[in-house]
């Protein structure tokens, strides 16, 4: 998440509120992983998904442009 977040991030190439949405949902998914009994709702996980939607669409868009798809 790191190198993401200084190369496509703080750049500028990808906006910051998905920076800050992969983030929590990184957080939220550590926390599902790795601690006994979290369970997540539907309304916790549900922002999320919009926020998914909109990444595959921009990381698809920049590899277009790069030349990469």
């Amino acid at each position: 998440m790191s190198y993401f977040n200084r190369r496509f991030i703080k750049t500028g190439e990808f906006p910051k509120e998905l920076g800050r949405a992969v983030n929590k949902a990184f957080d939220l998914r550590q926390r599902g992983d790795y601690r006994e009994k979290v369970e997540l709702t539907y309304e916790q996980v549900k922002p999320f998904l919009e926020y998914g939607r909109e990444f595959v669409e921009l990381v698809t868009k920049y590899l277009r442009e790069k030349g990469q798809v």
